[in-house]
């Protein structure tokens, strides 16, 4: 069994290094199409204000993960700022489905963690 496991550890490190930024890169443009979709279906001064507080509810579930006030796992910390953008969302009377919701989450995390579309 110690045989197998030598043989096969180095082939799954190779194939994660050959298949890891595929999947990413995989990612990132399917984060994108859901960005440019969340653009095309919601207003322009309701996105940029959907943006901002996407922005802020991330910071504010980063630091209670940090805090231990959430259990600090990204599902975690993203169905809280879920439950918030929505119920803001809701609040100012701005229709938005769960895909666009989740792809303006992630475009708030990409901003706050400092990657940018340039960089890449």
């Amino acid at each position: 069994m110690d045989i197998l496991a030598n043989l096969l550890q180095p082939f799954l490190e190779t194939m994660l290094a050959i298949f890891l930024p595929v999947v990413l890169g995989f990612l990132a443009v399917w984060i994108r199409s859901w960005i440019a979709k969340a653009k095309a279906e919601i207003a322009a001064r309701d996105l940029e204000w959907l943006l901002v507080l996407a922005g802020q509810f991330v910071a504010a579930a980063e630091q209670a993960g940090i805090t231990g006030e959430l259990e600090n796992l990204g599902e975690a910390k993203k169905q809280m700022v879920v439950a918030m953008l929505q119920a803001s969302a809701d609040a100012r009377g701005i229709k938005i489905d769960a895909d666009a919701l989740s792809a303006l989450i992630e475009a708030a995390v990409v901003d706050a963690f400092g990657f940018s579309k340039d960089s890449e």
